[in-house]
Parts: C-alpha cells; sequence; structure tokens
C-alpha cells in the first residue's frame, strides 16, 4: 500500500538507508511503501524545477515493487506534480540500484565523477513523461 502525507517519516527512513546523507530538505515530498503498518520501502521526491524532480528510493528488503506500486508512484511524479522528467542517480559501483533504474526505463545520461559521496562517481539517469511506460499519456 502507498502511504502519502508522511514526508518526514519517509524522508527520515530513507535518509536511513544512506549514509552519506543526514537528511532531506523539509520541501521534499515522500511516498512509502506500507505492508502490515511497516515502511518496507520509500521514495522521496525533491521537486528541484517546476519540470524536473530527483527522486531517491530505498527498499532494503528487496522486491516490495509490484507493477501497482510502481504504476501509482510514476503516476503521482508524472500525473499529480505535473513533472516533464524525472532524475535518478546512483553509485557507479552500485549494480543493484543501476540495474533497477535501468529496468525501470531511465536512460543513462551522464556521469559526475567522485559526486556520489566524495569517492564514487554518481551515474546519473533520466526518464520523460513520454518514455515513462508506467503510464498512460495524455
Amino acid at each position: 500500500m502507498i502511504v502519502l502525507g508522511q514526508d518526514e517519516i519517509v524522508c527520515d527512513f530513507v535518509a536511513s538507508g544512506f549514509p552519506h546523507i543526514d537528511s532531506f530538505p523539509s520541501h521534499c515530498i515522500g511516498i512509502g511503501v506500507d505492508r502490515g503498518g511497516y515502511l518496507e520501502g520509500g521514495v522521496v521526491i525533491e521537486l528541484k524545477t517546476d519540470f524536473d524532480a530527483y527522486v531517491t528510493v530505498y527498499a532494503p528488503i528487496g522486491k516490495i515493487w509490484s507493477r501497482k506500486i510502481v504504476e501509482q508512484v510514476f503516476g503521482f511524479i508524472f500525473k499529480g506534480l505535473g513533472v516533464v522528467r524525472i532524475t535518478a542517480e546512483a553509485a557507479k559501483g552500485n549494480k543493484r540500484s543501476r540495474r533497477l533504474i535501468a529496468g525501470l526505463g531511465f536512460r543513462q545520461e551522464g556521469c559526475k565523477r567522485k559526486g556520489y559521496d566524495g569517492k564514487q562517481d554518481k551515474i546519473i539517469y533520466g526518464m520523460t513523461k513520454e518514455e515513462c511506460r508506467w503510464i498512460k499519456v495524455k
């Protein structure tokens, strides 16, 4: 089940999964994945402009992303928030996250050298609304 309106709780949960993130800005939006009253995953959305959102995803227990949940998350971001593109980033060495991001349909756009945590390169991905196979574009 998707949880909205608990931004601070979801943002803190997601930040706990990344040693280089202390917290997210207060304007971030959190989408939680709840199973039986416990957060099993979360997505933090930071609107960088009126057309671009950065997402950070954390799911410590593995495969919790059903097709329905993925459709709801992308639908909320693209349709609910009205953004044109989503940016996602991952450490170059984090092959699991990079596979997930690419598998969702993001395209690799670049690399920021030592940009992940001051040690690892950050791989930057993007997806436009028209490229998103999880929603029906109107």
